[in-house]
């Protein structure tokens, strides 16, 4: 067999062999599919393109293979029985004869038949020349049963109602949402050279956004900190030394002052974190001044007693010197001979009660010390979530009740993600919605579904199928995201960061397989 005729089985060699005039059907396909992904270029890296979606497809398609899983996919959706035994060039010849006829089709099908046009008059031609592809045969995987066929259903019905990339384009739409109710916590760090702010700031946001370059500076005085994964911003100032506090103390106020102008809440500085090194036992001028500074302008403060191997005595004394310190916390950051860091947890307690509560959620987020409040928040989120599945699952309208908890579900993660502070960048949102796709597909499908085909009975029938649906979608928006929290928290506990991309897709398949709380009541 020649290896020009094999490369007729390979996507990217079909590809490669084709006029661009041919390939057209196969872009415009899938740009139905993915109107946000950019164009697809090149026959390879169209092919890449078409790979990745395929692969995407190997629970429906059930070959293991991409290219018949697109084609057996496809049949699939159509309402065509597929062999348990064939060779792509069957499964693509059954695309032809079934498919080909029909006036119009759904993105998907119209790129499995524009595969199959491409690969097949290509094989005639091998044929005649005695030089055609030995084609594998390959085999179905067993079906997964009742649910299993149920949940393609699920998934089917609501690819229907939401466009044709319902898990990303949802979720996506939730996510950003998310980050913008959320919003971002702005904190001014102010303090003398050397008192620890850096230090401080590492320890708390795990991040090396305190890094010598990395500020937008806004004058001499003061630069502004932004990391792009996380909803903080930290405005630093020049230390606080008696020859130079009061052009920087100008420039501060200045600063606040446009920021309060502006309007915009986000734009405000919502909390002063005021560091004084413990050891040097001593109130500079420019500490109290900044302090009286934010007072006036609103802004609450606290304190905080840097490299604390002080005497405790001098938390009197700051506590005389600046009244209007909110709180005092005591904080060493790392490790000091052999004393260990600690006043941390404190920190972030205090600031949190301190903080605006429309703030509060921002900080927990971003901060990564104490992950059990971030913990707490998104079991609440869960908790919500699953009331409101309930409530859309019990809506008598077969299958849109479907896309409602889906849409729920998503939201649900979306909140969660955004809650214990993972990065929402484009990849981990794909991460994300795929994984969100997965742990659906893999828990109570089947019998929300089930729920679903009582409601078609009369009378008794709405109202059971709608009870025990709403049962059912309660408990797995729950066990959800009981599930998502604490695959993150687990991971931070191990790695010390929250996952993101692959970490997140793989991480959390390999998780949930083996999670035992599927379904679960937020009362148990």
């Amino acid at each position: 067999m020649d290896s020009f005729s094999t490369l007729l089985l390979d996507l990217t060699g079909l590809f490669l062999a084709s006029r661009t005039a041919a390939l057209r059907p196969v872009e415009a396909a899938l740009h139905a599919l993915r109107p946000d992904a950019p164009g697809a270029g090149t026959p390879d890296q169209m092919a890449a393109a078409v790979a990745e979606l395929a692969r995407g497809l190997a629970a429906e398609g059930r070959f293991g293979e991409p290219q018949a899983d697109l084609a057996a996919a496809a049949l699939r959706r159509a309402g065509q029985a597929v062999p348990q035994r064939a060779s792509l060039p069957a499964l693509e010849a059954q695309v032809i004869a079934a498919l080909g006829p029909l006036p119009e089709l759904e993105p998907l099908a119209a790129l499995a038949l524009a595969v199959a046009r491409l690969r097949q008059p290509r094989l005639a031609r091998a044929a005649q020349v005695r030089m055609a592809p030995e084609a594998p045969i390959l085999e179905a995987r067993p079906d997964a049963g009742k649910e299993g066929t149920l949940v393609t259903d699920v998934f089917q019905s609501i690819t229907g109602l939401i466009g044709n990339n319902p898990f990303f384009a949802e979720f996506q739409k939730q996510a950003e949402e998310e980050k913008r109710r959320m919003g971002r916590v702005n904190i001014l760090v102010a303090g003398k050279t050397g008192a620890g702010k850096s230090t401080l700031v590492n320890a708390v946001f795990g991040e090396a956004v305190a890094r010598t370059g990395m500020g937008r500076p806004v004058t001499q005085d003061i630069a502004w900190y932004e990391p792009p994964n996380l909803p903080v911003r930290l405005c630093d100032t020049k230390g606080l030394e008696m020859e130079g506090f009061q052009a920087t103390l100008a420039a501060l106020e200045g600063e606040i002052e446009r920021a309060n102008a502006s309007g915009q809440f986000d734009q405000r500085i919502h909390i002063l974190w005021l560091c004084i090194s413990e050891p040097g036992t001593r109130v500079e001028e420019g500490e109290r001044a900044v302090a009286r500074l934010c007072a006036r302008h609103g802004i609450p403060a606290v304190v905080i007693l840097t490299k604390a191997i002080g005497p405790r005595a001098f938390q009197d004394t700051v506590k005389q010197e600046i009244p209007e310190a909110r709180q005092i916390v005591r904080v060493l950051a790392e490790p000091w001979d052999d004393r260990p860091p600690f006043g941390l947890d404190e920190l972030i307690r205090v600031t949190e009660a301190v903080l605006p509560e429309a703030r509060q959620a921002a900080f927990i987020a971003a901060q990564r010390v104490d992950v059990e409040r971030k913990r707490k928040r998104a079991l609440k989120i869960a908790a919500g979530a699953a009331a409101s599945a309930a409530g859309a699952a019990a809506v008598p309208i077969p299958v849109a009740d479907a896309a409602g908890v889906f849409a729920v579900n998503a939201g649900m993660i979306a909140a969660i993600a955004t809650a214990m502070g993972v990065s929402l960048d484009r990849d981990s949102m794909l991460a994300l919605a795929a994984s969100l796709a997965g742990a659906l597909a893999t828990s109570a499908g089947g019998r929300m579904i089930a729920g679903q085909v009582l409601k078609f009975i009369p009378g008794i029938g709405s109202l059971a199928g709608g009870a025990i649906t709403a049962a059912v979608a309660g408990s797995t928006t729950y066990g959800l995201g009981y599930g998502f929290t604490e695959y993150l928290c687990r991971f931070h506990a191990a790695r010390g960061h929250m996952p993101e991309g692959d970490e997140l897709r793989e991480g959390f398949r390999k998780f949930w397989e083996s999670w035992g709380e599927k379904e679960k009541s937020p009362h148990a």
